[in-house]
Protein backbone atom coordinates (compact mmCIF):
# COMPACT_ATOMS: atom_id res chain seq x y z
CA UNK A 1 0.00 0.00 0.00
CA UNK A 2 0.87 3.66 0.04
CA UNK A 3 1.56 6.21 -2.64
CA UNK A 4 4.84 7.68 -3.77
CA UNK A 5 5.23 11.41 -3.25
CA UNK A 6 5.18 13.61 -6.32
CA UNK A 7 6.43 17.16 -5.75
CA UNK A 8 4.60 20.25 -6.99
CA UNK A 9 6.13 21.20 -10.31
CA UNK A 10 8.70 23.96 -9.97
CA UNK A 11 7.46 25.51 -13.21
CA UNK A 12 3.77 25.38 -12.28
CA UNK A 13 2.23 28.72 -13.28
CA UNK A 14 1.11 30.63 -10.22
CA UNK A 15 -2.41 30.90 -11.69
CA UNK A 16 -2.73 27.10 -11.50
CA UNK A 17 -1.12 26.88 -8.09
CA UNK A 18 -3.43 29.35 -6.33
CA UNK A 19 -7.05 28.37 -5.66
CA UNK A 20 -8.95 29.52 -8.74
CA UNK A 21 -11.72 31.19 -6.72
CA UNK A 22 -9.29 33.56 -4.94
CA UNK A 23 -9.80 37.13 -6.10
CA UNK A 24 -6.00 37.47 -6.08
CA UNK A 25 -5.57 34.50 -8.45
CA UNK A 26 -4.09 36.75 -11.16
CA UNK A 27 -1.21 37.83 -8.91
CA UNK A 28 2.11 36.07 -8.53
CA UNK A 29 2.40 35.36 -4.76
CA UNK A 30 6.21 35.09 -5.04
CA UNK A 31 6.53 38.60 -6.49
CA UNK A 32 3.38 40.51 -5.51
CA UNK A 33 2.55 40.56 -1.84
CA UNK A 34 -1.10 40.45 -0.80
CA UNK A 35 -3.08 39.83 2.36
CA UNK A 36 -6.86 39.83 2.05
CA UNK A 37 -9.45 38.56 4.52
CA UNK A 38 -12.72 38.24 2.62
CA UNK A 39 -16.20 37.54 3.96
CA UNK A 40 -17.64 34.92 1.59
CA UNK A 41 -21.06 34.69 -0.04
CA UNK A 42 -24.01 32.98 1.60
CA UNK A 43 -23.83 29.95 -0.73
CA UNK A 44 -20.31 29.25 0.53
CA UNK A 45 -21.46 29.66 4.14
CA UNK A 46 -24.09 27.00 3.36
CA UNK A 47 -21.37 24.70 2.03
CA UNK A 48 -19.42 25.17 5.25
CA UNK A 49 -22.61 24.39 7.16
CA UNK A 50 -22.92 21.06 5.35
CA UNK A 51 -19.25 20.37 6.03
CA UNK A 52 -19.73 21.20 9.71
CA UNK A 53 -22.89 19.07 9.95
CA UNK A 54 -21.08 16.12 8.43
CA UNK A 55 -18.05 16.30 10.70
CA UNK A 56 -19.63 17.26 14.03
CA UNK A 57 -21.60 14.99 16.36
CA UNK A 58 -23.47 17.94 17.88
CA UNK A 59 -25.66 20.58 16.20
CA UNK A 60 -23.67 23.67 15.15
CA UNK A 61 -24.59 26.86 13.33
CA UNK A 62 -22.08 28.49 10.96
CA UNK A 63 -22.58 32.24 11.28
CA UNK A 64 -19.81 33.71 9.13
CA UNK A 65 -16.90 32.50 7.00
CA UNK A 66 -13.79 34.47 6.09
CA UNK A 67 -11.35 33.35 3.44
CA UNK A 68 -7.68 34.17 3.96
CA UNK A 69 -5.75 35.08 0.82
CA UNK A 70 -2.19 35.70 1.99
CA UNK A 71 0.82 35.50 -0.33
CA UNK A 72 3.41 35.02 2.43
CA UNK A 73 1.50 32.20 4.14
CA UNK A 74 0.76 30.55 0.80
CA UNK A 75 4.39 30.63 -0.38
CA UNK A 76 5.59 29.32 2.97
CA UNK A 77 3.17 26.43 2.70
CA UNK A 78 4.06 25.59 -0.91
CA UNK A 79 7.79 25.71 -0.12
CA UNK A 80 7.28 23.36 2.83
CA UNK A 81 5.31 20.97 0.62
CA UNK A 82 8.03 21.03 -2.06
CA UNK A 83 10.78 20.33 0.46
CA UNK A 84 8.86 17.48 2.09
CA UNK A 85 8.02 15.85 -1.21
CA UNK A 86 11.57 16.18 -2.52
CA UNK A 87 12.93 14.53 0.63
CA UNK A 88 10.49 11.65 0.30
CA UNK A 89 11.39 11.18 -3.35
CA UNK A 90 15.09 11.02 -2.54
CA UNK A 91 14.42 8.42 0.16
CA UNK A 92 12.06 6.45 -2.11
CA UNK A 93 9.45 6.46 0.64
CA UNK A 94 5.81 5.55 0.19
CA UNK A 95 3.22 7.20 2.39
CA UNK A 96 0.20 5.36 3.74
CA UNK A 97 -3.14 7.12 3.35
CA UNK A 98 -5.24 7.57 6.55
CA UNK A 99 -7.61 4.74 5.57
CA UNK A 100 -4.67 2.30 5.33
CA UNK A 101 -3.29 2.90 8.81
CA UNK A 102 -5.57 0.57 10.82
CA UNK A 103 -5.33 -2.34 8.38
CA UNK A 104 -8.84 -1.81 6.98
CA UNK A 105 -8.63 0.26 3.76
CA UNK A 106 -12.44 0.38 3.44
CA UNK A 107 -12.77 2.62 6.50
CA UNK A 108 -10.93 5.61 7.87
CA UNK A 109 -11.33 7.98 4.92
CA UNK A 110 -10.96 11.64 5.90
CA UNK A 111 -14.41 13.06 6.71
CA UNK A 112 -13.82 16.47 5.15
CA UNK A 113 -12.66 14.87 1.90
CA UNK A 114 -15.73 12.62 1.65
CA UNK A 115 -18.20 15.44 2.31
CA UNK A 116 -16.58 17.87 -0.12
CA UNK A 117 -16.64 15.17 -2.79
CA UNK A 118 -20.33 14.59 -2.18
CA UNK A 119 -21.14 18.32 -2.27
CA UNK A 120 -18.80 19.26 -5.13
CA UNK A 121 -17.27 22.11 -3.17
CA UNK A 122 -14.27 22.81 -5.42
CA UNK A 123 -15.65 26.23 -6.33
CA UNK A 124 -15.40 27.40 -2.74
CA UNK A 125 -13.03 25.18 -0.74
CA UNK A 126 -9.70 24.38 -2.33
CA UNK A 127 -8.94 20.78 -3.22
CA UNK A 128 -7.20 21.55 -6.51
CA UNK A 129 -3.55 20.53 -6.66
CA UNK A 130 -3.87 18.53 -3.46
CA UNK A 131 -1.47 15.62 -3.39
CA UNK A 132 -2.67 12.31 -1.95
CA UNK A 133 0.94 11.05 -2.03
CA UNK A 134 1.74 13.64 0.64
CA UNK A 135 -1.43 13.10 2.70
CA UNK A 136 -2.59 16.63 1.95
CA UNK A 137 -6.05 17.30 3.37
CA UNK A 138 -8.40 19.87 4.88
CA UNK A 139 -8.64 19.76 8.68
CA UNK A 140 -10.22 21.83 11.48
CA UNK A 141 -8.43 23.77 14.23
CA UNK A 142 -10.42 25.16 17.15
CA UNK A 143 -9.05 27.99 19.28
CA UNK A 144 -9.90 31.40 20.77
CA UNK A 145 -10.87 34.45 18.73
CA UNK A 146 -7.55 36.13 19.53
CA UNK A 147 -5.52 33.08 18.51
CA UNK A 148 -7.58 32.58 15.35
CA UNK A 149 -6.91 36.16 14.29
CA UNK A 150 -3.19 35.76 15.00
CA UNK A 151 -2.95 32.51 13.03
CA UNK A 152 -4.77 34.11 10.10
CA UNK A 153 -2.15 36.88 10.10
CA UNK A 154 1.07 35.02 10.90
CA UNK A 155 0.38 31.30 10.55
CA UNK A 156 0.93 28.66 13.23
CA UNK A 157 3.76 29.05 15.73
CA UNK A 158 4.33 25.75 17.49
CA UNK A 159 6.67 27.16 20.13
CA UNK A 160 3.92 29.44 21.44
CA UNK A 161 1.14 26.83 21.42
CA UNK A 162 -0.91 26.72 24.63
CA UNK A 163 -2.47 23.43 23.59
CA UNK A 164 -0.79 20.65 21.65
CA UNK A 165 0.94 18.65 24.36
CA UNK A 166 -1.24 15.54 24.66
CA UNK A 167 0.71 13.87 21.87
CA UNK A 168 3.80 16.05 22.07
CA UNK A 169 4.60 19.42 20.52
CA UNK A 170 2.78 20.32 17.33
CA UNK A 171 -0.22 21.89 15.67
CA UNK A 172 -3.37 19.97 16.54
CA UNK A 173 -5.80 19.51 13.66
CA UNK A 174 -8.79 17.20 13.28
CA UNK A 175 -11.20 15.88 10.66
CA UNK A 176 -13.78 15.73 13.45
CA UNK A 177 -15.16 19.20 14.18
CA UNK A 178 -16.44 17.98 17.55
CA UNK A 179 -12.85 17.42 18.68
CA UNK A 180 -11.70 20.84 17.44
CA UNK A 181 -14.57 22.57 19.24
CA UNK A 182 -13.25 21.12 22.51
CA UNK A 183 -10.24 23.43 22.10
CA UNK A 184 -12.30 26.56 21.47
CA UNK A 185 -12.48 29.35 24.00
CA UNK A 186 -15.80 31.08 23.40
CA UNK A 187 -15.79 34.83 22.89
CA UNK A 188 -17.85 37.11 25.12
CA UNK A 189 -20.79 36.75 22.74
CA UNK A 190 -20.65 32.95 23.00
CA UNK A 191 -19.29 32.43 19.47
CA UNK A 192 -16.59 29.82 18.81
CA UNK A 193 -13.84 30.36 16.24
CA UNK A 194 -12.59 27.51 14.07
CA UNK A 195 -10.10 27.44 11.20
CA UNK A 196 -10.37 25.09 8.22
CA UNK A 197 -6.74 24.48 7.28
CA UNK A 198 -5.03 23.01 4.26
CA UNK A 199 -2.46 20.63 5.75
CA UNK A 200 0.30 18.42 4.34
CA UNK A 201 0.69 15.61 6.87
CA UNK A 202 3.30 13.38 5.22
CA UNK A 203 3.87 10.15 7.16
CA UNK A 204 1.15 9.75 9.79
CA UNK A 205 2.09 8.25 13.14
CA UNK A 206 -0.77 5.93 14.13
CA UNK A 207 -1.65 5.31 17.76
CA UNK A 208 -4.77 4.25 19.67
CA UNK A 209 -3.50 5.63 22.97
CA UNK A 210 -5.48 8.36 24.76
CA UNK A 211 -2.29 10.12 25.80
CA UNK A 212 1.27 9.91 24.46
CA UNK A 213 3.23 13.06 25.18
CA UNK A 214 6.31 11.68 23.45
CA UNK A 215 4.56 10.83 20.19
CA UNK A 216 6.18 13.74 18.37
CA UNK A 217 9.62 12.04 18.58
CA UNK A 218 8.87 8.90 16.51
CA UNK A 219 6.43 10.89 14.36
Amino acid sequence: GGARASPPREDLPFQLELPLYWKTVGKNPYKEGFRKHRVVKQEIVELFQRLADGTCRNPVKVLKVRRIEDSALWCRYINWKRNLSQGLLEEGDKIKAPNELDGNPDSGHVLTEKILAENRGDHAISVENMQPGLNEMLLWHGTSQQAAEAIAEEGFVVADARHGRRFGNGVYLAEDLTKSLDYCKSAANGINYVLLCRATCGHIYYTEKDWDSGADSPA
